[in-house]
């Protein structure tokens, strides 16, 4: 099974096309890809820059100098017959730790059940990881200080 040629030389393959008199007019599509050339692959290359959004510095290291090892089941012969589908990147959010540390500190309140008619104290889990993260972004709280004003704004309502 032959493989396609790369993208990046369609240009200079209809080119050699022309030159030859093997095509008689140039493709309507030709001055664009002279003007703006396709990369080497269809395959989108990913993002060189990190996504660090609710990244803490120890991951980012972690990141980037241990890289995930592939695991090595096939044999070596076979190991270059399969390509691995490119993955998309995880999204990561910086309420994500906030609600993974909430809902460990308060393992009941998932199981709550959330009044859709909501009155004063209609205050859930994720209203109290807003607040922390209100109060880490415009308070310039630290994280855990956040915290702790959060869940004790949350005990007195529920009280």
């Amino acid at each position: 099974m032959a493989f396609p040629p790369a993208p990046i030389k369609l240009l200079k393959h209809v080119t050699t096309l022309l030159n030859g008199g093997l095509l008689k007019q140039k493709p309507i599509w030709y001055p664009v890809l002279q003007l703006i050339p396709p990369g080497p692959s269809i395959i989108h290359t990913p993002n060189p820059e990190p996504n660090l959004a609710g990244q803490t510095p120890e991951e980012l290291l972690l990141e980037q100098f241990h890289p995930p090892t592939r695991p090595t089941s096939l044999r070596h012969q076979q190991q270059h017959l399969r390509t691995r589908p490119p993955r998309p990147r995880k999204i990561v959010y910086p309420e994500d730790r906030l609600r993974r540390q909430f809902y460990c500190d308060h393992p009941f309140e998932l199981q709550r059940p959330v009044d859709l008619n909501l009155n004063e104290k209609g205050v859930t889990g994720e209203t109290i990881i807003q607040h922390q993260l209100y109060l880490m972004i415009n308070e310039k709280m630290p994280e855990r200080k956040a915290y702790v004003q959060a869940t004790a704004n949350f005990y007195q309502i529920r009280e």
